[in-house]
């Protein structure tokens, strides 16, 4: 389990929130909190699964390059169930970077996670 540095940026037609967090690595995972909203970014090789989760909803994104695919947007107070249309038209992984150009429901979005150094915490 590595701790490191993380920059994520998601630019939507009408906001961009850019933020700096510690991320953990956990085999094909990175874990995060955004706030709070607890974040997973799992690597399945050729897609990436996103999930955003706290108390009032959970979201999962599901991404494949060039593809049409689908999500869930719940809202757990009320246990409703809203699926979403993803159209991924690129999706760009390395080893320092996850890039990510979507749209959503015909929005178009853009999401960058960059990653960085090793974080040593004090105790």
């Amino acid at each position: 389990m590595a701790k490191r540095s993380i920059k994520f940026t998601l630019e939507t037609k009408d906001n961009t929130i850019a933020n700096n967090v510690i991320g953990v690595f956990i085999d094909n995972s990175i874990k995060y909190k955004d706030g709070n909203v607890f974040v997973v970014i799992k690597n399945n090789n050729d897609e990436i699964i996103f999930t955003r989760e706290n108390n009032e909803y959970k979201l999962e994104l599901l991404f494949k390059n060039n593809s049409n695919t689908f999500g869930t947007y719940l809202l757990k107070e009320y246990n409703k169930l809203i699926e979403l249309n993803i159209y991924t038209s690129v999706l760009k992984i390395t080893d320092k970077y996850i890039e990510i150009e979507y749209e959503l429901n015909d929005e178009k979005r853009y999401y960058k996670l960059e990653i960085g150094e090793v974080v040593w915490l004090k105790y």
